[in-house]
């Protein structure tokens, strides 16, 4: 049965249009978790988390004073309303007051709102920054970068492409007649091209499907072209 060796492939890419700052590895290096592999750049976005830093903290002073007048306006409100069973203030007077107190409240719930969007916009701006900041998220080696230093790839794009060190595994393709014949856990010796050394290993998937062959081909003659 013939086959290659395979290794987990690790696509990273760009969070935002943003040109690439500097390359902090080359192309074959070998990269632990976490380690730095590009630096794509933040001004833009490290002003945008200033501006949503700025809009939070007016949102919050906004609602400290909304909060005031609030209280204040509830206070009227119950003043006015005490004045007008006592016959001193009309109904007139008591509307006001109540439509004072309702806009009091519509205010302090707007500023929430605001409030609320500013926390999600800046928690937004601060997650695309940080990753703005490539790095490798398991050891791995560097398999190909794809954009020079300056070039401002499309958002999404892949710039940097890893295989994974810790996972190598081989895909071998198993001729129908001898399908039977092998199962998950089973044992199993490769040999690679070039090398004289032998590797243990053990079957742990199998396909349900054929590959390189259509499905009507269950003839059989034809059948042992499985794999």
């Amino acid at each position: 049965m013939t086959g290659t060796v395979e290794r987990d492939r690790i696509d990273l890419v760009a969070e935002a249009q943003e040109p690439i700052e500097d390359f902090a590895v080359r192309e074959g290096e070998s990269v632990k978790a976490g380690q730095l592999i590009l630096q794509l750049d933040p001004v833009h976005y490290r002003h945008r988390v200033q501006e949503a830093v700025a809009a939070q903290s007016q949102a919050a002073a906004h609602i400290a004073a909304d909060k005031a007048v609030l209280e204040e306006a509830r206070i009227h409100y119950a003043r006015t309303r005490a004045l007008v069973k006592r016959q001193v203030h009309s109904q007139a007077d008591l509307d006001t007051a109540q439509a004072q107190l309702d806009t009091a409240r519509a205010r302090l719930s707007a500023d929430r709102s605001a409030l609320e969007g500013a926390r999600v916009a800046l928690a937004d701006a601060q997650l695309v920054l940080d990753r703005l900041t490539v790095r490798a998220p398991r050891a791995a080696r560097v398999d190909s970068l794809p954009y020079h230093e300056g070039e401002r790839p499309p958002a999404h794009a892949v710039v940097a492409v890893l295989l994974a060190e810790d996972s190598a595994y081989a895909e071998i393709y198993i001729p129908e007649p001898l399908r039977a014949r092998v199962h998950t856990g089973m044992h199993a010796t490769l040999h690679i091209d070039g090398g004289a050394k032998a590797y243990a290993g053990i079957v742990r998937y199998i396909s349900s499907q054929a590959a390189f062959t259509p499905y009507y081909a269950l003839n059989e003659r034809d059948r042992s072209h499985l794999a």
